[in-house]
């Protein structure tokens, strides 16, 4: 084989080389561009108000709200210990309103709550 034969095969398989591998490079970046196009349509934005700005007023809507329903339940827990306390009362008077009435003698002694 001679020289010249000898460059225009190693030429022409060059050729050949950077035909299959740009074909290839190709169908690739033709694959990444379909799919970076499909995750655009997955992400971009199309409100008309910045998500980031309407996330904002909710944050603060939202804890408005909260701090409203903690200072219910603080109230609600002032209201239910006053009403334990009243209870508390209303026992104790109870209990010495049966101390001092006569028993009878087939009746149960009284039981108060702190008693044994």
């Amino acid at each position: 084989m001679s020289d010249a034969v000898a460059v225009a095969l190693i030429g022409l398989l060059g050729t050949m080389i950077t035909i299959i591998l740009n074909a290839r490079l190709n169908a690739k970046v033709n694959r990444v561009g379909r799919d970076a196009r499909a995750a655009r349509v997955q992400v971009e934005n199309n409100h008309s108000t910045n998500m980031r700005e309407e996330g904002d007023e909710r944050h603060v809507e939202n804890s408005t709200k909260l701090d409203t329903i903690l200072e219910e339940i603080k109230s609600l827990r002032g209201s239910v210990s006053r009403l334990w306390q009243r209870t508390d009362k209303q026992n104790d008077d109870i209990h010495e309103l049966q101390l001092t009435q006569p028993r009878d003698r087939f009746a149960p002694p009284a039981k108060h709550r702190g008693d044994p």
